[in-house]
């Protein structure tokens, strides 16, 4: 015999699952359209970020030998240059007596990530650069505000009195250019040089340095 008790707790019971079972077959209605929309969105940014590489590509397609170098990076640094990057960060080490700074560490780490972006006059990133929005850039990574304006970086931190204290992450000043480059140590550099050739790491043409600027951070 069942108790007076346990029937409206019984009947209760039924009229739950009862009630559940239109909520869940809304649900259950539901879930390909959401399944849908979450796919559609998902190939949506997939097309954005092909256009964008698409684009960054075009802008040095005129150029065979940019051509030949360019590979889009970011924001992992590719597996040919991690070797020189390491190696710079080691000399930085060395250099600051067994610590590594900071704000130079990180533009360091960040002009190594650019390599291969495009030139672009009075452009400061993400996908395309000048030589002092590079600097910029990759120093605004460490949280350092530095002016789009090759005159103004040099005033803005330590000037280096000889190439013999250059470490990696100061700027360098070429004569009569208005340029900057970011020293990567051992008689290396990392620029943005002109229209047609990607971000590069090059030698130091010293003789054509008189300046060198160690930001601060």
């Amino acid at each position: 015999m069942v108790s007076a008790a346990a029937i409206p707790a019984a009947a209760s019971h039924g009229s739950h699952h009862r009630a559940a079972a239109p909520a869940a077959a809304a649900s259950s209605s539901q879930a390909p359209e959401y399944r849908a929309a979450h796919a559609e969105a998902a190939e949506d940014r997939a097309r954005v970020a092909q256009q964008k590489r698409a684009q960054i590509r075009w802008r040095v397609a005129h150029s065979a030998a940019a051509k030949q170098r360019y590979a889009l990076m970011h924001p992992s640094v590719s597996r040919v240059n991690l070797p020189a990057m390491y190696k710079s960060l080691h000399t930085l080490k060395r250099q600051a007596h067994g610590s590594l700074p900071y704000g130079a560490r990180v533009a360091v780490a960040w002009a190594y990530h650019e390599l291969g972006r495009p030139y672009s006059y009075g452009s400061a990133g993400p996908y395309a650069f000048d030589c002092s929005g590079l600097t910029r850039y990759v120093w605004g990574k460490a949280g350092v505000s530095l002016a789009h304006y090759s005159g103004a970086q040099l005033s803005e931190g330590t000037r280096i009195r000889s190439r013999g204290n250059a470490r990696p992450g100061d700027i360098l000043e070429f004569a009569g250019m208005g340029h900057v480059a970011l020293y990567v140590g051992d008689g290396w550099m990392i620029e943005a040089s002109h229209s047609g050739t990607p971000v590069w790491r090059v030698p130091v043409p010293w003789q054509r340095i008189i300046g060198i600027t160690r930001p601060r951070g």
